[in-house]
């Protein structure tokens, strides 16, 4: 039941914000920080690349000391698609947006809607 309304919180917060930014005349998909830019891969290599390395050193680090123990598996590799495209959505999602690069304040005043809504698909 929860999940049902932060998703319909998420839904009406998303459209409201699409509406206000359509009517005070600003970019939509700009505003979201849904931009493509000459940053916009390495961006994604990055945000890739960061959490790759944090996550391998975590697992040698357990694996040096015992913690845990690495054994064959069942080769169903059924659910890697919804993995890889969470991961390549979140990477898009959460970079940081190019109208906000350099500068203090965020130009949007709703941004953090979006960031929030993106969180809340995952409690």
């Amino acid at each position: 039941m929860i999940s049902l309304i932060l998703n319909v919180v998420r839904l009406l917060s998303g459209i409201f914000v699409i509406i206000w930014y359509r009517r005070n005349h600003r970019p939509v998909w700009r505003s979201l920080g849904l931009t493509v830019n000459r940053w916009t891969l390495p961006d994604i290599a990055v945000g890739l690349a960061i959490p790759f390395i944090a996550i391998s050193l975590v697992f040698v680090v357990e694996r040096a000391l015992g913690a845990i123990e690495v054994t064959g598996g069942a080769d169903d590799w059924s659910g890697i698609a919804g993995v890889i495209g969470q991961v390549i959505g979140f990477a898009l999602i959460l970079r940081r947006p190019s109208w906000a690069r350099g500068s203090a304040s965020l130009d949007a005043p709703f941004s953090g809607l979006v960031v929030a809504s993106a969180a809340l698909t995952h409690i």
